[in-house]
Formats: structure tokens, sequence, C-alpha cells
């Protein structure tokens, strides 16, 4: 059996050092519900954390300073108008630490860092433990998918100040799963996430670098709705969309939140070895929690959840397709995780 290692990769928002705790912990929880699954996940993969967050803690203090330069370095004309809309909040309020690093990946010069601080981490794990007895995957959340894009298609290349030397001869990632994917959203114009990145399955891409990409999102989670993320024409044995409409926290965007749905934690809880969750019972688990248990925990009755889902419908949407709406598209996402929290 080989050996597993997960990548995990933090979305928006304020994350602590062993933020990826949570996550584990959950994921253990999940597999208890399992009679297969014979010891927590947790011994069975080793899950690395993967963390950016100072980068945006260090721009954040330099806003003041830095506001110019970034309303000419963004990476696509609209950054300027986002600046305009974020000037003079007040910093560590509800739209900074809930949208406000998304606005600062639209600089270069931001991206370049937070970029480079998840391509240090996963270059020095690849290089230690790379063998041909283990296997390893990513599990990246919300900005997190575009973050891990960038980094990925950097991998590829050569860094002789880091001492890297590039991906290993054959080297690929066994499956990326992307949780509320952004990365289409926030791709630079010389790097497209759905035919330029190299972190496209290799069925799809013969360079890509993954056996098995899974696009999860949320049918009501604002942050993966604007220009949603999708492979046209994708095998499905190697590139799959995973709709989810549970309700199980009001934060429809929370990782544990994805984590919860057996389409989601199934997957990982596969990676050691398909009798972990045999395939039936896999299905038989999603066919279950579809049919009976979509709801639960913050929410008591199926009214409840109606009535949630009709308030976050009510807020109105700009042209999800519109790249000359992001300002349009990031009040939206704040305006229906406001609704959430």
């Amino acid at each position: 059996m080989a050996r597993q290692i997960v990548f995990l990769v933090h979305g928006i928002g304020e994350q602590k050092p062993k933020w990826s705790t949570e996550a584990v912990e959950y994921l253990d929880k999940l597999g208890a519900r399992y009679p297969s699954v014979k010891e927590p996940i947790s011994k069975q993969i080793e899950f690395v954390e993967v963390g950016y967050g100072d980068v945006f803690d260090k721009q954040l203090a330099r806003w003041d300073e830095d506001v110019d330069s970034f309303k000419e370095n963004g990476v696509v004309p609209q950054a300027k108008d986002a600046v305009a809309w974020l000037d003079g909040v007040t910093e560590g309020g509800f739209v900074w630490t809930h949208i406000g690093d998304v606005v600062l990946f639209l600089s270069r010069v931001t991206r370049a860092a937070a970029v480079s601080e998840v391509v240090a981490q996963m270059a020095a794990t690849i290089s230690a433990e790379n063998d041909a007895q283990t296997q390893f995957s990513i599990v990246a959340h919300s900005m997190g998918t575009a973050v891990t894009m960038e980094a990925v298609n950097a991998l590829c290349t050569a860094i002789p100040d880091v001492g890297w030397p590039g991906m290993p001869d054959g080297f690929m990632f066994r499956e990326i799963i992307m949780l509320s994917n952004t990365s289409r959203l926030l791709q630079r114009p010389e790097l497209t996430a759905d035919g330029g990145s190299r972190m496209l399955p290799v069925g799809f891409r013969p360079d890509g670098l993954c056996g098995v990409y899974r696009n999860v999102f949320h049918q009501r989670d604002p942050v993966s709705w604007a220009r949603r993320f999708k492979l046209a024409g994708a095998s499905e044995d190697d590139y799959v969309d995973v709709p989810l409409d549970h309700y199980y926290a009001r934060n429809l965007h929370d990782m544990t939140h994805y984590l919860e749905h057996p389409a989601v934690h199934g997957a990982l809880l596969r990676l050691p070895g398909a009798s972990n969750l045999p395939l039936a019972a896999w299905r038989k688990a999603r066919d279950e929690y579809e049919a009976d248990k979509r709801f639960g925990g913050a929410f008591s009755s199926l009214l409840e959840v109606k009535t949630f889902a009709n308030d976050l419908a009510a807020t109105a949407k700009p042209n999800p397709e519109s790249p000359t709406q992001l300002v349009n598209h990031l009040k939206y996402m704040v305006d229906v995780l406001r609704k959430m929290v």
C-alpha cells in the first residue's frame, strides 16, 4: 500500500498556525461513520498544512503606503476599481477578514509573494519525501485553489535560489481536490486555470500533473459562483464536477462544511486503499445522503433550510461570466457571506 501525503491549502479569512487541525479531526469523525474504515484517517494519511496568510497580513499593514502602486500593477484592469471600493474600509472588519485577501491577490507583487510561500513549502516536502512508495495529493479551499494553481505551475520550473530543480521526472499528484474553486476567477491572463495550467488531469492535457481532478462547489456558495471552473470535454475518469446542495453549517463556504458531504470526504477516505471505503459503500453513502441527510446541525427542519436558501438567493447577482464586473462579483460575495455568519 502506497504511503499517502496530502497537502492542505487554506482559503480566505484569518488563519492561525495549526489551522488544519480542525479539518483533520473532522475527517477522523467522518471516517468513524463507516465500519470499513478501521483506524482514523489521520493515521493513514500524512496531512501537510500549507499556509500563506502572513503575506496578506504584512500587505494589510502596508496598505496605506502601497495603495497607489497597487492601482498601477493590478493583474486585471478591474483591480483599480476594486481598490477604490475597499479604500477606507476599517482594517480587521468583516470585508477585510472575508474578502480582503482576494483583492490583495490581484496585485502581482502580493500574488508572487503568496505563491512563493506555497512553492517553498510544497517543494521542501516533495524533495524530502518523494520516492516510489509515496503518492501526493492536494486539497485546496477557496482562494487557496488559485494560489495552488499558480504554485504548481511554478514548481514545474527550476528555482536555483531555493535549490529546487523542478518537478521530479514522472511526478504526478494522485488527486487534486478543489473546494470552492476560484482559480478561474482569479487567474492571470497569461496563465488560464482551465487551459494553460499544468495542474490539470493528464487525460485532459498530456503534460498535466494530476491523475484525478475533483472540482467541488456548493450551489449556494458565492465564492466559487463567479466564473465557475469547468473543464469542457474532459473525461469522467480524470475530471469530476462535484456539485453540492447540503446544509449543516450556516457558513456553507467553510472547508469543514464541504468535507461533511460523502462525495468529498469519501474521496479522501479511499486514498489509502479502496477497501477503506469500497466503491459500492461510497455510492450508497452518497445516495442516502442526497435522499434524506442533506440538512442537520445548524438546521433543524427543511423549512429552516428553505428560508435560509431563499434569503441567500435574494441577493442580487451580477453576470457570473463577465470579467468586467469583478467589483460587483466581490460585493456579491461579501453580501452573501454576511448572511452566512
